[in-house]
């Protein structure tokens, strides 16, 4: 090796290093990069870069791979695309996790403006749009599907790392873009065994190669302390627009609220991020969530989707409206006895209520994963996705 090429090597001080900087260390190759926009190392890259570079300095050879360090903090900046754009609530419940380590998490949005308030103001989530977003300025992307929007984002940040984890339930359908990330993916995280195989399918993947972490919006779970005759009325979405797909159900389920209503029930709504509100006026709307409104509910009806895990998990019993064109997977409606009228939901409820109708316990399992601690097994992951090699 020349001298000149060998001081450049042993000043890891002097340039910016990121986790493609420290791959291709790994690889033989000398690294000198001038970056404006980022002014700082990540931890990750430094502590591991510094100690191989030092190695390859003093031998002249490869860097050992006992020399990374673990367990230090992440300061990590990992871009997220969604398959719902403007869905900051995708990342509420890993966010704090990945603030305490460090590591800044931004969600990538469309340049044009969202429809509706599809984009929470008050969201502590970062956004940027894609025209602002530097892939020089990320160490990781990562994705929660291959829908279209993922599949953009990775196109345009194709020099980033990119990692796929499941935030919400994708059917067993692979994805448009499957074939387009599926080289690039370096590792796959799902919440639960049940998320793990319908994900799989939809990346386009096999199953042994998801990690399963957990579901982060389970690491704080209120105890469920039921209100004699109260119900949560859990909504999807009404209309699709280009800020997400809608799932049918809704006409009947407001069907069973009425009659509840009627015949004296406490009913609250628990909305889903995107649904329209003024759908729900006559009723009142647990601004805390679903998960809030199901915690004091003697049983919950809705349309099935991702957050009937957590209501499982919390223990309440869950009616299930059934609808033709209603597509989720299994695991989602195993967990609540279905029904396909008003009158039918209505005494649904009635049992539900009164007689506890408890889960399966596999069924729950299935469908939650570990409970406790997932936030940071998903942080741990989006770290050691961030250090890999890509394919």
């Amino acid at each position: 090796m020349a001298s000149a090429e060998r001081s450049l090597q042993c000043l890891p001080l002097a340039i910016s290093a990121t986790p493609a900087d420290l791959r291709a260390v790994v690889r033989g190759r000398t690294v000198v990069r001038m970056v404006r926009h980022r002014t700082r190392v990540s931890s990750v890259a430094a502590a591991t870069l510094s100690v191989m570079l030092v190695s390859a300095c003093s031998t002249g050879g490869d860097p050992s791979p006992e020399s990374t360090t673990a367990g230090a903090p992440t300061d990590l900046d990992v871009a997220v695309a969604t398959n719902e754009p403007w869905g900051t609530y995708h990342l509420d419940d890993v966010l704090p996790t990945a603030q305490d380590r460090d590591m800044e998490l931004t969600l990538v949005i469309p340049d044009e403006a969202p429809a509706d308030d599809a984009l929470d103001e008050d969201s502590p989530v970062p956004t940027l749009t894609l025209s602002q977003a530097q892939e020089e300025d990320f160490d990781l992307l990562v994705v929660n599907g291959a829908t279209e929007w993922p599949g953009e984002v990775a196109r345009s940040m194709d020099d980033v790392p990119l990692m796929a984890s499941s935030t919400a339930y994708m059917n067993p359908e692979r994805g448009e873009a499957a074939d387009q990330l599926g080289d690039r993916i370096a590792a796959v995280t799902a919440p639960s065994p049940a998320a793990a195989e319908t994900f799989a399918s939809h990346m386009g993947i096999d199953e042994d190669e998801v990690q399963v972490v957990g579901m982060p919006e389970l690491d704080e779970l209120p105890a469920w302390q039921p209100t004699d005759r109260t119900v949560a009325v859990l909504t999807s979405v009404t209309h699709p627009d280009e800020t997400g797909a809608a799932a049918p159900g809704t006409e009947l389920l407001l069907d069973i609220s009425e009659q509840l209503d009627s015949q004296g029930w406490d009913v609250t709504v628990g909305l889903h991020p995107r649904e329209d509100p003024q759908l729900w006026d006559d009723y009142a709307i647990d601004e805390e969530g679903s998960v809030h409104a199901a915690s004091t509910a003697s049983a919950v009806v809705g349309i099935p989707g991702s957050v009937f895990p957590e209501i499982a998990a919390l223990g309440v019993p869950i009616v299930g409206v059934e609808d033709d064109g209603l597509d989720v997977p299994d695991y989602l409606t195993d967990l609540a006895v279905g029904v396909s009228d008003p009158d039918e939901g209505v005494e649904a409820v009635e049992e539900a209520a009164e007689e506890g109708a408890p889960h399966d316990a596999e069924a729950v399992d299935a469908a939650t994963g570990p409970v406790g601690g997932a936030a940071g097994r998903l942080v741990d992951a989006w770290e050691a996705g961030a250090a890999q090699p890509q394919p």
